[in-house]
């Protein structure tokens, strides 16, 4: 009987090192975020029922959603807004440890953040042998480092943009030390504040950065107060903002084209293959530059 005990003693000791192993992280990760369909849904008819105020939403109003994980752990989701099969918007929410949902970006148009089919056009307008779409990954940090990701057998992986055609070659060689390098924010979901009510509505003018490259040359504004930013916008300044992106490596020009005042936060329009309606506070910490457009200098 003793040997037949000893037999198993290994045994004992490996199953009970699997269920300390297995339980160590949940006793680890207080009050984990929990995905729960019926709250989720309703926090996006309250979110969606106030964005439809500004006219260029109003498809919305009859649309349905697609909810998606943005990866394992990372307590965010893409929800792509589609109508008649097709993409029309899209909005990324996280969840903190109180299982709250913070609102981190939102966006109108066919090109949405993370959209299947615009990769695939991307892909095939590449020279040469790609990955397969669905071989990329979704990345999201916050709405400054939202990137596809596909790894590749003994070789760095392919990178591009989340939102837009760009290939960010310069960083797929460092892939894994970017990834614990690039934050500005540690939790950008605490950076945002909560919004129930949207209670201003503002349209800006837009301009392409690059089509009129003179304010390169010149200094930037001093407006690092929102509510000069505001006013700016409601006197159809226009407006572009410039923040650097992936480690520096990269200067976003931006341009500001109107804003969404919610209860608790603002979100600032820029214009990016679509509209895409940022949160203030996040775009803050990133010390963006600000530059007014003279507009009348293209139509000599």
């Amino acid at each position: 009987m003793k040997k037949k005990v000893a037999r198993w003693i290994p045994t004992l000791l490996i199953l009970c090192m699997l269920c300390i192993t297995n339980v160590y992280p949940i006793q680890a990760f207080v009050s984990p975020p929990i995905y729960n369909e019926k709250k989720l849904d309703e926090q996006l008819h309250t979110w969606i029922k106030q964005i439809i105020q500004d006219k260029q939403f109003l498809a919305w109003e009859h649309s349905k959603w697609e909810v998606k994980s943005l990866g394992a752990n990372t307590h965010m989701w893409i929800v792509h807004i589609r109508h008649q099969d097709k993409d029309i918007g899209y909005m990324i929410l996280a969840a903190n440890e109180q299982n709250q949902y913070t609102l981190m970006e939102y966006g109108n148009g066919e090109h949405a953040m993370f959209s299947q089919h615009s990769l695939e056009g991307t892909l095939s307008n590449i020279q040469y042998d790609t990955p397969a779409a669905n071989t990329f990954k979704p990345w999201y940090l916050d709405p400054f480092h939202a990137l596809w990701v596909a790894d590749i057998k003994d070789a760095s992986p392919m990178i591009f943009d989340g939102k837009t055609p760009d290939r960010y070659q310069h960083i797929e060689k460092n892939w894994e030390q970017f990834k614990v390098t690039t934050s500005h924010v540690e939790e950008p979901w605490n950076v945002i504040h909560e919004v129930t009510q949207l209670e201003q509505i503002k349209d800006g003018i837009y301009q392409d950065p690059y089509e009129n490259i003179q304010w390169m040359l010149e200094e930037p504004q001093q407006l690092q107060d929102l509510e000069q930013i505001q006013s700016m916008i409601q006197e159809k300044k226009v407006l572009l903002c410039k923040i650097k992106i992936l480690t520096g490596n990269v200067n976003a020009p931006l341009s500001i084209t109107g804003y969404h005042q919610w209860d608790n936060e603002t979100y600032l329009e820029v214009e990016q293959f679509g509209s895409r309606f940022i949160p203030f506070s996040l775009l803050q910490a990133y010390d963006p530059e600000y530059y007014i457009v003279d507009s009348s200098a293209d139509q000599q």
